[in-house]
C-alpha cells in the first residue's frame, strides 16, 4: 500500500526499485554475497525478473 501511488504512477516500474532495495537489505544481513551498490542491485532485480518471466512461459508450454 505504501508503494502503491509510485508505482501507478511510474506504470509498475517502480516495483524494480523495491526488487533492489530488497536485493540490498539481503545484502546486508548475508555474509558472504556483496553486490556493490544499488546499481547492481537494480540489474540484479531486472535480471531476476527476464528469468522468472522465462521459466513462466516456459512452464505454460509444457
Amino acid at each position: 500500500m505504501i508503494t502503491l501511488p509510485a508505482s501507478l504512477l511510474t506504470l509498475g516500474l517502480f516495483s524494480f526499485i523495491v526488487n533492489a532495495w530488497t536485493i540490498m537489505i539481503a545484502d546486508h544481513f548475508v555474509t558472504n554475497i556483496s553486490m556493490g551498490g544499488f546499481l547492481n542491485s537494480l540489474l540484479a532485480a531486472i535480471i531476476i525478473v527476464i528469468f522468472h518471466n522465462l521459466l513462466k512461459d516456459r512452464n505454460k508450454i509444457c
